[in-house]
């Protein structure tokens, strides 16, 4: 049951790190870190919903699981020469990195290219802030801050996970009549 009510946060805090941290967006690169982790998995998934391109890393056994999720490109981060291969599938080094696991950020840094932004949920102690000089670090906690209203008008709900269609289903309803409705005693299940 822990693991259940773990499931907004993570899912918040990926959220939060690629669009309020990291800015992502239609058509940009991110590299997610740990991306079969808990927040991970997430940002993989929202990222794509974004429109962004995915390059993820992860350990060899959950490669297909990330390509299933929408990751372009997958590294085995259990190699010492990962950075060097996101450099290379980058052109460079990654511009926008969400690093979701502790082991992973010396890395992240290594990875990234000069002027890159890395936003990272972790609170652990990376000695000397690995690639201090070349990219900006952003700490940042997966916490509620208000809902955000869609400009777009309708709510717009999405499923993440494996195995459901992934991407935007309308339920044509503004936050307020949705809320209306949720209170007449509707659960959201629709009949056949």
């Amino acid at each position: 049951m822990a693991d259940a009510a773990a499931a907004p946060i993570d899912a918040l805090t990926a959220e939060q790190g690629l669009t309020d941290e990291l800015a992502v967006g239609a058509g940009d690169q991110v590299l997610i870190t740990a991306g079969a982790g808990g927040v991970g998995h997430f940002a993989v998934q929202i990222a794509r919903i974004l429109g962004a391109e995915v390059v993820a890393t992860a350990s060899p056994q959950h490669h297909e699981f990330l390509h299933r999720l929408g990751a372009a490109v997958v590294i085995d981060h259990t190699r010492p020469d990962w950075p060097d291969q996101v450099r290379e599938v980058t052109d460079g080094g990654a511009r926008r990195i969400l690093a979701c696991a502790a082991p992973t950020l010396a890395g992240a840094a290594r990875a990234a290219r000069d002027g890159a932004v890395i936003a990272t949920p972790v609170h652990a102690e990376v000695a000397g802030r690995p690639g201090g000089q070349h990219a900006r670090w952003l700490r940042y906690d997966g916490q509620a801050r208000g809902s955000r209203p869609d400009p777009a008008g309708p709510v717009v709900r999405r499923r993440f996970a494996v195995g459901h269609r992934a991407g935007p289903r309308t339920t044509g309803r503004t936050p307020r009549r949705r809320t209306a409705w949720w209170k007449r005693g509707h659960t959201g299940a629709r009949s056949p």
